[in-house]
């Protein structure tokens, strides 16, 4: 009993730090001058993914690669269904088209790439480099081409002939000429208060995902449970930001960031997490049956592409679908250990 309740202990912490550490991080970020498009560049995408990046982080130093691919699976699946499906059930949820010319294939690279790179069960070092440099030449890509409809068929040219570079240093060099603005006050009224929340919310967010990885650890030792499950399972938690900020968006009626928070969330936890998380230690399939989840996350990914690509929009109806999807799938994987 202790033992769960220092693991939902641990999962608190780490969702709400989380959340904390996102908005006060976004406060900041603006008390600086910083534009609205770069701190949801940056600062929300990976800030809603970062209970899965510091939870696969400790997981990294403890050497524990099966929960960290438990956890980013179960949390790609569970944003394609669960997220999005409760999004859509509170409004309808409008698909743009370049969303579906850009994000909806990147969305299918991440997936294509991932599995080519797991055929050997694991992801080395190299592999992880190659996922970064993928995922940052994106961001510079959206942040390019922010003003145009360019798609992912552009992005593929724009990452192999190394043109994100070039993008980077005009940024630079159009930003340091220009005239520095002198501002009556840099120290902006509640700027030590920003900090030091975000100190606070990032100490409980490490400190919450040791907790919570440590008890999972614990878990799947006493009970011979495959670390992998305790990965899905603890999934369920670290998609919280997602939830709250879909859901929350679609109330508002922003279908689109919605499901765009989403999917990003997906890219990111694929790229950048598995891509950061190999540096400290490479991933590997070391236990369990992988087959089976690997298999559901291609099946719901093509199913949610078809869907936007042909209606353009997820009605209440299909958001009760993928909503029910999902629960087949957890309970499906659950009984599965069970037999």
């Amino acid at each position: 009993m202790i033992n769960a309740f220092l693991f939902f202990i641990g999962l608190i912490l780490l969702v709400k730090g989380s959340i904390y550490t996102v908005k006060y991080s976004s406060s900041l970020a603006k008390k600086f001058g910083v534009s609205e498009f770069v701190i949801g560049l940056t600062l929300v995408a990976i800030g809603t993914s970062l209970p899965e990046l510091v939870s696969s982080i400790v997981a990294s130093f403890k050497d524990a690669s099966s929960i960290i691919l438990g956890n980013i699976i179960g949390a790609n699946i569970a944003n394609i269904t669960l997220v999005i499906g409760l999004a859509a059930i509170t409004s309808k949820l409008v698909v743009k088209t370049e969303f579906v010319k850009r994000d909806a294939h990147m969305l299918l690279a991440c997936l294509f790439l991932f599995i080519f790179v797991i055929l050997d069960n694991k992801i080395s070092l190299i592999e992880g480099i190659f996922f970064l440099l993928f995922y940052f030449s994106y961001l510079v890509f959206i942040f390019h081409s922010k003003k145009k409809l360019n798609g992912f068929n552009e992005f593929i040219p724009y990452f192999f002939k190394l043109e994100y570079l070039l993008t980077i240093k005009s940024f630079f060099i159009r930003n340091l000429s220009n005239k520095k603005k002198k501002r009556k006050n840099q120290f902006y009224r509640g700027i030590i208060g920003d900090i030091v929340i975000i100190i606070i919310s990032l100490f409980a967010v490490i400190y919450g995902a040791n907790l919570m990885i440590e008890r999972a650890i614990y878990f799947a030792e006493l009970y011979s449970f495959p670390k992998f499950l305790i990965g899905i399972l603890i999934s369920l938690g670290t998609t919280a930001p997602e939830m709250t900020v879909s859901i929350s968006a679609a109330r508002k009626g922003f279908g689109d960031i919605a499901i765009g928070n989403a999917i990003g969330s997906v890219i990111v936890n694929t790229l950048f997490i598995l891509g950061f998380a190999s540096l400290i230690s490479p991933i590997k399939m070391v236990e369990g049956n992988f087959l089976f989840v690997i298999l559901a996350l291609v099946f719901f990914s093509l199913a949610f592409f078809t869907l936007i690509k042909v209606k353009k929009e997820i009605s209440k109806f299909e958001g009760i679908i993928l909503i029910i999807l999902y629960l087949i799938f957890l309970s499906w994987t659950l009984i599965r250990q069970a037999i």
